[in-house]
């Protein structure tokens, strides 16, 4: 991977100079991120479990339902302090792995798949309604898995 040209940036770089660097780094991310998408879907293509590479680094595969069009899409949210706080009462020490911190707390890809793999049917039961929003567009999820184990910044 080529030296990141911000790191590299003059002070007084011209907003030409800005410009152009914003729509290569751009460029590279689309490509990381397209790379990553290839990758993700290949290790899922391997079923569920937990793979590692060979350092101790490990990802877990969480097993999904094919999505299917439909007219209800069900997302979830924490959207207070007090529902983050049962969040946290219920899921334990597992609340890392199932929420992406934002401003608020925002549930991992696959949420409905990831919690009852990591909770207790009760506990999953209860944050599930807990965080979940209905809305009466677009289809469901087509992912057949998710990874749980890379690092979140």
């Amino acid at each position: 991977m080529p030296k990141s040209p911000v790191a590299t940036l003059d002070p007084a770089a011209t907003p030409e100079t800005l410009v152009a660097t914003l729509f290569d780094l751009n460029s590279q991310l689309l490509k990381l991120t397209a790379q990553m998408d290839e990758a993700k879907a290949a290790l899922i293509a391997n079923g569920k479990g937990k793979y590692g590479d060979g350092s101790g680094r490990e990802l877990t595969v969480i097993e999904a339902t094919e999505g299917t069009p439909g007219t209800l899409v069900i997302s979830y949210v924490l959207d207070s302090e007090e529902a983050e706080a049962k969040a946290r009462a219920l899921a334990g020490d597992k609340f890392r792995d199932i929420f992406n911190r934002r401003e608020v707390f925002t549930p991992c890809e696959g949420f409905e798949h990831v919690v009852p793999k990591l909770l207790t049917p009760a506990k999953s039961r209860d944050l599930l309604t807990l965080c979940k929003s209905e809305k009466t567009t677009g289809a469901t999820s087509p992912k057949k898995g998710y990874i749980l184990g890379l690092p979140k910044k």
